[in-house]
């Protein structure tokens, strides 16, 4: 994935908590494949670790995700990615749908 790659080879300028506030942006690309919600779930964690690595102590992450469809079902993914960002420490404080 060239997004994921891309978001490491960033990353690994910055100094370990020297931001206050991280928004990534995330759009799939056209050339993109379509990938497992397993795969996707492991993808996303890598990111919001080293989005994590990189926040201050008290600082915050917006993650804007949409909903993964799978044989007609919605799955929302901010629900899917919330353990992520608890077990790493962060605690939800806003959700808008």
């Amino acid at each position: 994935m060239y997004w994921l790659r891309r978001i490491h080879e960033l990353a690994a300028v910055f100094v370990n908590g020297t931001h206050r506030h991280l928004a990534p942006i995330q759009h799939r690309q056209g050339y993109e494949t379509r990938v497992e919600i397993d795969e996707y779930v492991d993808q996303q964690a890598r990111v919001i670790s080293e989005c994590v690595r990189l926040l201050k102590a008290n600082g915050s992450i917006c993650w804007e995700v949409g909903n993964y469809v799978e044989d007609g079902e919605i799955l929302p993914l901010d629900i899917i990615l919330y353990p992520i960002f608890a077990k790493l420490g962060l605690k939800l404080r806003n959700r808008i749908v």
